[in-house]
């Protein structure tokens, strides 16, 4: 099916269109590549406006989510499980009893600081156990406090210094190597030889 394009002004094969129930011809009247265009010459003035909607209707969106997750606590159950197989897979077995109550004392102090603040802390991956070019471990190396902000600002980022990745030898070097202070007890964790 052959269908005119209003912005280019061309006629294109059906499959250059995004299908619109709102139109007669059941596709929209732009081409994908003139909307993809537009798009990307307005983008700026369109996220200035999703996030001046977004500050005036906080309630509304809230709303809307919430309604969203009870009607899709399977989605919602989805999203958490694939986090938690993630986190499942990025044990190491090498963790031994000592590394597990520092991991266990870095949440609890997190909670303290919480607490005592007033300011929400989290226990953050320094290397995200799902980003996009790098993955991590759950081990006490790779965990770090961060307040909320901090760590949302972060997100699924893992920053590189200049143009240089860590090598796996110098992260396994460290891993051998690292002596902590437990934030429980204040006892330092030695490395077993």
């Amino acid at each position: 099916m052959i269908l005119y394009c209003h912005k280019c002004k061309s006629d294109k094969d059906s499959s250059q269109f995004s299908k619109s129930n709102q139109s007669k011809s059941g596709f929209h009247y732009t081409c994908k590549d003139c909307c993809k265009l537009n798009y990307l010459k307005n983008k700026a003035l369109h996220n200035l406006k999703s996030q001046e909607w977004y500050r005036a209707n906080k309630l509304r969106k809230k709303d809307t989510n919430q309604k969203w997750a009870s009607e899709h606590k399977g989605d919602q159950c989805c999203r958490s499980m694939k986090r938690y197989v993630a986190k499942l897979k990025r044990i190491p077995k090498w963790l031994n009893e000592e590394d597990w109550n520092y991991i266990k004392c870095l949440y609890q102090t997190a909670r303290q600081l919480t607490l005592q603040t007033g300011i929400p802390h989290e226990v953050d991956h320094i290397i995200p156990l799902q980003g996009e070019n790098i993955s991590g471990l759950h081990c006490p190396l790779n965990l770090q406090i961060l307040t909320k902000t901090e760590n949302c600002s972060k997100k699924n980022k893992f920053p590189l210094e200049g143009n240089h990745a860590i090598g796996i030898r110098s992260i396994q070097r460290s891993c051998k190597q690292y002596r902590r202070i437990n934030p429980c007890d204040s006892q330092t964790h030695h490395p077993k030889n």
